[in-house]
């Protein structure tokens, strides 16, 4: 899901499965958590982003894009139209408008590439199309793309994709044309041991890619200077070595990462935080932390439950993580 200016938020998850927040009250607390029926076919969604109140997206099964003007009482699917042979889109996000659209997902059987599909101008055309090539990959790996982000305002054709096994994708041409990146001093071989759940961009120069190192966490900072490429672990020792890194989002000069632990008895969901200083991002301190219950069913992690249907974002909010 994408955070508004307004005080309002939407999370999906599998099953067509939609929350919207209300408008914060007078006394600052929220309204619960309510669900939004959709009107018309159901969406198996992974992931949500709403421009404003009213115009938002959906992607998810079946490569299905979908798009709604009522602020989510109803949706329509665009084309290319639902393909029962496609992989899942997992993820979708703007450039600040609301009018440049791209979202990835699953291996394209048809290409052996992973799925990419963007629109320049979702205001007056229905046309999402795919990229005009995708280098620097193999055609025997089954590729997934999990996230994708626009590295913001300086640089406003530029586009980080990332997924497994090791999946880092970076287009300066406003994703009509992608080549794969293997971080400095670093190997193809030990780059396929990470997988990429999220990415970040503070500016065109500095982002923050999260995901998981084998069964543990990872958490690297991207920088450029000048003529110069870095790539460096955060320090992470803020949490055990068995957790695992879901989603990172970046508000100001500070990225929000959540994570999870089930490899514990009661099993833990991770907020945490890193601050940009210069170049360089501070050691990983956790802001929150606990074990999640549903009265209906055992659920080991909120935060992990929403990772396995969509991704999260993470918004500023002045009132108490509950």
């Amino acid at each position: 899901t994408n955070v508004l200016t307004s005080p309002s938020g939407y999370i999906t998850g599998t099953g067509g499965y939609i929350l919207e927040s209300g408008n914060a009250t007078s006394g600052g607390s929220v309204t619960p958590w309510a669900p939004i029926t959709p009107k018309g076919r159901p969406y198996r969604t992974k992931d949500v982003y709403f421009s404003d109140s009213m115009n938002g997206w959906v992607v998810g099964q079946f490569s299905r894009i979908a798009k709604t003007i009522t602020g989510g009482t109803t949706w329509s699917e665009v084309e290319p139209l639902p393909d029962l042979q496609a992989g899942e889109l997992n993820a979708i996000t703007f450039k600040p408008g609301g009018a440049f659209g791209v979202c990835v997902g699953e291996i394209d059987n048809a290409t052996d590439m992973p799925k990419i599909l963007f629109n320049s101008d979702v205001l007056n055309s229905q046309d999402w199309t795919s990229p005009d090539s995708i280098s620097g990959l193999d055609t025997k790996t089954p590729w997934d793309l999990r996230a994708v982000t626009w590295t913001g305002a300086g640089s406003t054709s530029h586009f980080w994709a990332v997924g497994h096994p090791g999946l880092l994708l970076h287009s300066t041409d406003d994703c009509v044309n992608w080549n794969a990146f293997v971080p400095p001093g670093m190997t193809p071989t030990q780059l396929s041991i990470l997988g990429f759940e999220g990415v970040a961009f503070h500016d065109p120069n500095n982002g923050v890619f999260v995901g998981t190192k084998g069964v543990g966490r990872y958490a690297a900072a991207y920088n450029v200077t000048g003529n110069n490429v870095t790539w460096n672990e955060l320090n992470m020792s803020a949490i055990g070595p068995s957790a695992t890194f879901l989603d990172v989002e970046i508000f100001g000069a500070t990225a929000y990462i959540v994570g999870e632990d089930r490899s514990l008895a009661s099993p833990l969901g991770y907020l945490l935080t890193s601050t940009l200083s210069g170049t360089t991002w501070s050691a990983l301190t956790v802001v929150a932390s606990g074990v999640w219950k549903s009265a209906s069913k055992n659920v080991q992690s909120a935060i992990a439950r929403v990772a396995s249907s969509t991704r999260r974002n993470v918004g500023t909010f002045t009132g108490d993580w509950l």
